[in-house]
């Protein structure tokens, strides 16, 4: 599977921990799903399955790589925990957080527009920014989910907002319930604004895709059942069934189960 996606080590690097993906407690595990709508709409949006799969890794991997996730994750044990913490504060105060996750919409558009146009470098390199850049257009873009809420002024972060459903979504270090934790993150909180945002995205991701290749086939009712089907979904059951792809042969479950334990695509992250 990993020659077959060209993801070699000659390919764009990307640090994706395939345990941490499976092992993300509930609230995360809910927003994962949103990585596996990336691999759909990359392909309704007429990207080949192997490139899709790149797109979506180099998505989700700006999660999962130290160099740039928002929170570090532990490997176990006291040891892991502090580096855990130490990678959440240097990305933090180092304003990698900020630039990977929580600039104004009309960055995100711009940058990804940019990524779409780019055409120096590998295939892998140029579909790895691609990805990247989609990053921070889903948390921002379009009024993305990381746009609601009081910000923090200089360094990003979620702010304190009231969902379409009636519940909060607070900071992570705020009082409450784990429940209430940048809740904004799951989907089904706010329906209307993610299928807004997200037909958006798809929008971007097929010019991005006639950018890159010229004449894409492109199919909006895919893209439109799955974005109804991800911003529905409330269980963990519901969000494994739409991982694997249930009802279709492109599982993004597959793609993970191809990066095992650690990936590392040969990458230009920083």
């Amino acid at each position: 599977m990993e020659e077959a996606l060209g993801c070699g080590a000659t390919g764009p690097r990307l640090t994706l921990l395939r345990a941490a993906s499976r092992k993300l407690n509930a609230r995360h595990s809910l927003k994962q799903r949103a990585h596996a709508l990336t691999y759909h709409l990359a392909i309704s949006a007429g990207f080949s399955k192997r490139d899709a799969a790149l797109i979506a890794l180099s998505c989700a991997g700006v999660d999962h790589n130290p160099k740039t996730q928002p929170v570090g994750e532990s490997s176990g044990g006291v040891s892991g925990a502090i580096e855990a913490t130490w990678i959440t504060v240097r990305n933090y105060f180092g304003g990698v957080t900020r630039d990977y996750h929580f600039q104004p919409s009309d960055v995100a558009v711009a940058r990804f527009r940019d990524a779409a146009k780019q055409r120096s470098g590998s295939r892998y390199e140029i579909l790895g920014k691609l990805g990247e850049a989609l990053h921070l257009l889903e948390d921002t873009g379009f009024d993305g989910p990381h746009s609601r809420g009081n910000k923090l002024p200089k360094r990003g972060g979620h702010g304190n907002a009231v969902n379409e459903d009636g519940s909060r979504s607070k900071p992570p270090w705020s009082t409450g319930t784990d429940a209430e934790k940048h809740s904004a993150d799951q989907a089904f909180r706010n329906p209307a604004a993610n299928r807004i945002q997200l037909l958006k995205i798809f929008n971007e991701l097929k010019a991005a895709c006639a950018a890159q290749n010229g004449t894409c086939n492109t199919d909006d009712s895919a893209a439109l059942k799955a974005i109804d089907t991800v911003v529905s979904i409330k269980t963990k059951a519901a969000e494994g069934e739409f991982e694997r792809g249930k009802e279709r042969d492109d599982s993004y479950a597959k793609v993970l189960d191809a990066y095992k334990p650690w990936t590392t695509i040969d990458t230009s992250l920083p």
